[in-house]
């Protein structure tokens, strides 16, 4: 499995299914989009990165329920918090499953009024 970055027409069939978890695919000119494909081509993983003032936002981490649990968000995730390490000096996620975050180095410095987390991490 192998990750790739790809223009939004790829994942934009994706915004409908993540809407419905509560992930935002909407395409923006600073996002940058990165997938993992079967060995088929078929797009099994979804994420964004977009360029902020500090760094950068992880935006819209997605993987259909029926492939969750196989460690692609996980891959996917670590394969974005390595690019920003690269980058910049911090990155921001607005997450429900902020655990898993947490778990990754990054602290939470509030909740949107919507109920996801705040978090940040520094390097």
């Amino acid at each position: 499995m192998q990750i790739e970055q790809v223009s939004y027409q790829e994942v934009a069939p994706f915004a409908g299914l993540a809407a419905k978890e509560r992930t935002s695919i909407s395409d923006t000119k600073a996002t940058e989009w990165f997938v993992i494909r079967s060995s088929a081509g078929q797009i099994w993983a979804v994420a964004g990165l977009i360029k902020c003032s500090f760094g950068y936002r992880i935006k819209g981490v997605f993987v259909p329920k029926d492939l969750r649990g196989s460690g692609l968000g996980g891959k996917l995730t670590q394969f974005l918090f390595d690019k920003c390490d690269e980058r910049c000096a911090g990155i921001e996620v607005y997450a429900y499953n902020e655990s898993f975050y947490i778990e990754h180095g990054f602290r939470k410095f509030g909740t949107l009024p919507n109920g996801a987390a705040k978090l940040r991490r520094q390097w």
